[in-house]
């Protein structure tokens, strides 16, 4: 039996001395555990009274546990509560997802000690109680890729082990609810082990799946798959982009003339730094025209209201022995992808603003996206992860210990700051 352990904080004294609050749309804090050093968000949502719901990830300093944690407050920085759920035999944690009735949904990976990987899922209310579920466990091992809404029901993706040993892809159409009523099953066939990454919605209610396919058995070398499922849940089409191969990762969107927007992160430098290819294909996933795009490596990908696209991950600071990673994000004309305007931290911006400088100095802060959420009102959030001092001592500038904060940052409806 899994352990577990939840904490429920209100807004108050004790979250204020942890959260830096700014003017400027930039707030990062850690969570209160010590032992969890390494946080960062994954996911973003917006709730319908306008508030966000972030999903973090903690670890500890040797990431041999991770927990999930929810924040929920307001595009101003302002904090309403946050819920700390210890969950052990965590495998991977995707994303969250609000459902109809407004509770929030998380959804990952866990390990069962009788048939490996399993779904994971939590059901949290909007008061941050855990709402109590059965059992989650798969007959099969399984591994969840990604969770959508759709109108009143959801899309699940996963990657199931077949009677050929192989992890395929099953997508499932629901019913959300504590017991998940299924609407129809597409099971997508596959010599290869297959692992499933995005569910995108098309206009006319057909489903676009963006996969990584191994190519070889010990699973070390892999490209890129696109399938197409009609609305009903048959399948139309698979695209193999076989020369996409290793990449650091990968998203898909659709645009607002219905091209398909491919974007994936590569590196072809000896010292690391990695660079993003961006790709315009069309409705039937066929070249029309890509870009490389060099110094960034995208994360997350979505298009603002004026149809330009928002990429987010991190550049790359050149030190004499190193590369820095920062958090960065660039927006990009539609029509070539060209640059229209760009947005990185750095030692003049928060959060390494709120330390003192000889402290930053000695060890610069590191930091990255791993997404991005466009709101109701055009506007956009930033997620990911920023290295910081833990707390400064006056007299030991120079060795204070590092952790990893949760990172915010929310930008115009332009992707501007």
């Amino acid at each position: 039996m899994l352990m577990i352990k939840t904490r429920f904080l209100l807004l108050g004294l004790l979250f204020m001395n942890q959260i830096s609050f700014s003017q400027t749309g930039i707030f990062h804090w850690a969570d209160e555990d010590e032992e969890m050093i390494h946080n960062r968000i994954i996911d973003i949502k917006q709730l319908s009274d306008q508030s966000l719901v972030v999903l973090s990830k903690l670890e500890d300093e040797n990431y041999e546990n991770m927990f999930p944690a929810i924040t929920k407050m307001r595009t101003n920085g302002d904090m309403i509560l946050s819920k700390f759920i210890e969950r052990y035999h965590l495998y991977e944690l995707n994303g969250a997802l609000i459902q109809p009735d407004q509770n929030i949904r998380i959804f990952g990976t866990e390990m069962s000690t009788t048939n490996g990987l399993t779904p994971y899922y939590d059901w949290i209310s909007q008061l941050g109680l855990v709402i109590p579920t059965k059992s989650t466990m798969s007959a099969q091992p399984t591994f969840i890729g990604d969770l959508q809404m759709i109108g009143d029901a959801a899309v699940i993706l996963k990657s199931v082990i077949n009677k050929s040993k192989k992890y395929n892809l099953i997508v499932n159409k629901i019913i959300p609810s504590l017991t998940d009523s299924v609407l129809w099953t597409c099971k997508i066939e596959s010599a290869h082990h297959e692992e499933g990454n995005k569910i995108v919605f098309l206009d006319d209610g057909a489903i676009l799946i963006l996969a990584r396919s191994y190519t070889d058995e010990t699973m070390d070398h892999f490209t890129a798959v696109i399938y197409k499922i009609s609305k009903a849940g048959k399948l139309l089409w698979s695209k193999e982009l076989s020369d996409v191969k290793d990449y650091f990762s990968h998203s898909l969107l659709t645009d607002h003339s219905g091209n398909l927007i491919y974007s994936f992160s590569f590196s072809d430098d000896e010292n690391g730094e990695c660079h993003t290819m961006m790709r315009k294909l069309d409705a039937d996933a066929k070249m029309i025209s890509e870009k490389r795009i060099d110094g960034i490596r995208s994360n997350s990908m979505i298009q603002l209201t004026n149809g330009n696209v928002l990429i987010a991950g991190c550049g790359f600071v050149d030190y004499p022995e190193y590369f820095l990673t920062k958090a960065k994000n660039l927006v990009l004309s539609n029509s070539d992808f060209s640059v229209v305007n760009e947005f990185g931290l750095s030692s003049q911006t928060q959060p390494e603003t709120d330390f003192p400088v000889q402290e930053i100095a000695y060890m610069p802060a590191s930091s990255e996206y791993f997404c991005a959420t466009l709101l109701t009102d055009g506007t956009v959030s930033l997620g990911g992860r920023a290295l910081l001092p833990i707390k400064s001592d006056p007299l030991k500038l120079l060795k204070s210990p590092r952790r990893n904060e949760n990172l915010l940052v929310i930008l115009n409806d332009k992707g501007e700051l």
